[in-house]
Parts: C-alpha cells; sequence; structure tokens
C-alpha cells in the first residue's frame, strides 16, 4: 500500500504484513524493508511499521501466530537467517543464551590470522573483547621496529644539520 493508507480493519493490516512474506520450504522470508545496522552481513532483521511504531517483523509474526513473547525474553532465530518470520524456526530464550547461540566471534576458536583461541593465548580487552597474543605480540614487533627506525631517520637529519652551516638573515 502507498504510504499514509489508512488500514480500515486489522484484517487488512495483517493481510499486508504476510503480502511481504514470500514462504519457501522452510523459512518465510520478510522481502520488505531490513533494517541494515547489522554490520552489513547481508543478513538483515525485517522492519516494519505497526500501528505506528517501528518493530522486528520475525518479532511480529511470532506474536500474530504463537502468542506473546515471555517477558525478558528474546526470540532466537534457529534457521540462522535474520530475514526469516515463521515463527516456528524461533524460540523464545534469555539474551544470555541468544549470545551463546548465535554467530558473534566470541564463537570463534581462531583470530582471523587463524590462531588458535585457547586460554594461553587469548587475553581480554578492558571492554571484555578477546584478542591473540601472538597477534599482539606481532603488533608490539612492528610498532618498535617503526618507532627504531623513526628515531634512527630523526638522529641521521640531526647529525646531518649538525655538520652543515646555516645562515639566516
Amino acid at each position: 500500500m502507498p504510504y499514509g493508507v489508512r488500514f480500515k480493519t486489522a484484517l487488512d493490516r495483517e493481510a499486508h504484513f504476510w503480502s511481504k512474506v514470500r514462504k519457501t520450504e522452510s523459512c518465510w522470508i520478510w522481502t520488505g524493508y531490513k533494517h541494515h545496522w547489522t554490520g552489513g552481513l547481508g543478513n538483515e532483521y525485517g522492519q516494519t511499521s505497526w500501528f505506528n511504531v517501528s518493530v522486528s517483523t520475525h518479532r511480529l509474526a511470532y506474536a500474530l501466530l504463537r502468542g506473546a513473547i515471555p517477558h525478558g525474553m528474546e526470540l532466537d532465530h534457529l534457521c540462522r537467517n535474520r530475514a526469516c518470520c515463521n515463527p516456528w524456526h524461533l524460540e523464545p530464550v534469555t539474551h544470555k543464551e541468544n549470545l551463546r547461540r548465535g554467530i558473534y566471534r566470541w564463537n570463534l576458536t581462531h583470530c582471523p590470522a587463524g590462531h588458535a583461541y585457547e586460554e594461553r593465548n587469548t587475553y581480554r580487552t578492558p571492554r571484555g573483547h578477546r584478542r591473540c597474543r601472538k597477534c599482539r605480540a606481532i603488533q608490539e614487533k612492528k610498532r618498535r621496529r617503526i618507532l627504531k627506525l623513526a628515531e634512527e631517520q630523526k638522529s641521521k637529519e640531526v647529525s646531518d644539520g649538525n655538520n652543515s652551516t646555516a645562515v639566516c638573515l
């Protein structure tokens, strides 16, 4: 429906919502607007307006077909497809469990350079991010080498400057 058109009944509103869902053999894919704040992963959450309130489409589909989401719970996409609105692919879980199950960096077993995230090779930043000790050592070695070269260049320029006589007018 064009922007600004009012729905005559709640059924019209619901029919409009479901008209933007493409049902495949497994997932029900939201074909409308997708919120791109997920870091450009190409797997964004569907977003729509419901009674002038912006809502996630998977949460709305769950509420329409399975009932209210339990208080304090989040919906975990069991299919790992954020655009999926199939309420039977969604499970109410705690935030902690949702993060544990998710495809986030802390579920990775190796750093981007391929070093294993093991206890002896891993440390946490003050913000709680996991970092690789081997990569940090390599970065520190590079940093020290650059500083040393810069210091040598500076001392060379100073020594070259002492041998010449400059006349300032």
